[in-house]
């Protein structure tokens, strides 16, 4: 039988310094002598006849842009693993051009992010979360590896190795390295720098989401009133977080432009970010929760006017006028990182304080978490309440917020029964 062209064998000598004979070119025309030392490739079989066990390797080569580009590779144990293989890198070669065909994964991965960077199309609290998983985890087990040649076994190695060296790693922290790895891969299928796109068919790790702890409302409504008893002004904040179920940088960049008093209600257009020290105003982290709108109770829209009296009052003492509703008695906007850490203080405070049951620890994310629940325990329909929150999606909010449906479907489902006109003969 023929060898295909492009595929040959890489005979090797025996440590006897005895040459393989030209007629070695194909396997089955091997003749060489028999009396070889252990370490020859050649081995006798059964019927006496000598086998050829030196690797198979394969040359392929092809145009690109007036020049010919070439692949090759050696140490396939059989001439069908190497024929394949030839064909994989002659396609490789047709599709790829010539200076990103040999481009490692750790390079591919550093360009990808920094060109998202340059684009805009990540915030930069994402980018600085994409290179932590790029430097600290892809890199070290995946790095040297040729970007053209990574399959799904490489991607499942990963999680392997995560598991392995990190053992006290979060499932959620491993979903998140292989999310930052996929969309990356997806973005070089989509380039055309990888023939096929393994994350296809590799089943993403898994990690469920934590059940979000929330006060009581009796356990807010009595924190709230402390804070605002002794003029504290965090109570602001903290009141529009458990009331409106913004975020803190959403909290932090609303500005008194967007709240129409009025109309009893504000829009959501900017957030500000902290990174590193450094605050600045950014879109909001999700498409969905821009410009979005809420709506304000009696009680949230008689605290801004409160808030509003007061900025009158002291805005002339102010360097200068951020046009902000939270701001510290000198004008000066408040920060996110200043509600984190400020919240848990001001709790601690509170149960060192008051005599009673001591509050629950708890984020100030969290506050957000509790106008969900509230929404959610008055019947409010899912899709609203994720609406109103500015999650990215429905899912979210129910992925979320599963443990708190229990009994919302029940009303639900007693409500939709009572619309029913029935005699009260047929009621059970």
């Amino acid at each position: 039988m023929a060898t295909p062209p492009g595929v040959y064998q890489r005979h090797r000598p025996c440590s006897c310094n005895r040459q393989h004979s030209p007629e070695c070119l194909e396997p089955t025309k091997c003749r060489c002598a028999r009396v070889h030392e252990p370490r020859c490739a050649h081995r006798v079989r059964g019927n006496g006849r000598t086998t050829c066990g030196c690797p198979w390797a394969f040359v392929a080569s092809t145009m690109h842009v007036g020049k010919r580009v070439q692949a090759t590779k050696s140490g396939f144990p059989t001439q069908k693993a190497a024929k394949q293989a030839r064909a994989d890198a002659l396609a490789d070669l047709e599709a790829s051009p010539l200076s990103r065909r040999a481009q490692t994964v750790a390079v591919f991965l550093r360009d990808w992010i920094t060109r998202k960077e340059a684009d805009g199309d990540i915030r930069p609290s994402t980018a600085i979360a994409y290179r932590h998983h790029i430097e600290s985890y892809l890199v070290p087990i995946l790095g040297s590896m040729k970007l053209s040649e990574v399959r799904v076994q490489h991607l499942e190695h990963v999680q392997a190795e995560l598991q392995r060296q990190r053992p006290n790693m979060s499932a959620a922290t491993r979903a998140r390295v292989h999310a930052t790895l996929r969309s990356a891969l997806r973005d070089a299928y989509r380039r055309e720098l990888l023939r096929d796109d393994p994350t296809r068919r590799m089943k993403a790790p898994k990690a469920d989401r934590p059940k979000v702890k929330v006060w009581q409302p009796e356990q807010y409504g009595r924190f709230l009133d402390w804070l605002h008893g002794r003029g504290d002004r965090l109570a602001t904040a903290v009141h529009l977080a458990g009331m409106t179920g913004l975020r803190r940088g959403e909290l932090c960049g609303l500005r008194w432009i967007d709240v129409d008093l009025e109309r009893g209600r504000l829009v959501v257009a900017q957030q500000v970010t902290q990174l590193r020290g450094q605050v600045e105003v950014a879109r909001t982290k999700t498409r969905a929760g821009e410009s979005r709108v809420v709506d304000l109770d009696v009680d949230t829209i008689g605290l801004l006017r409160d808030v509003q009296a007061v900025h009158d009052a002291e805005r002339a003492g102010w360097d200068r006028d951020y046009g902000l509703v939270l701001v510290d008695q000198d004008g000066r906007p408040l920060t996110p990182e200043h509600l984190t850490r400020g919240f848990p203080r001001a709790i601690r405070a509170y149960n060192a304080e008051q005599a009673g049951p001591a509050l629950p620890l708890i984020r100030f994310h969290d506050l957000r978490h509790l106008q969900a629940s509230l929404m959610l325990a008055a019947g409010v329909p899912l899709a609203l309440v994720s609406k109103r929150l500015g999650h990215s999606s429905v899912q979210v909010t129910s992925d979320t917020y599963a443990h708190l449906l229990d009994g919302v479907g029940a009303a639900a489902a007693a409500a939709a029964a009572a619309l029913i006109p029935r005699t009260s003969a047929t009621r059970s």
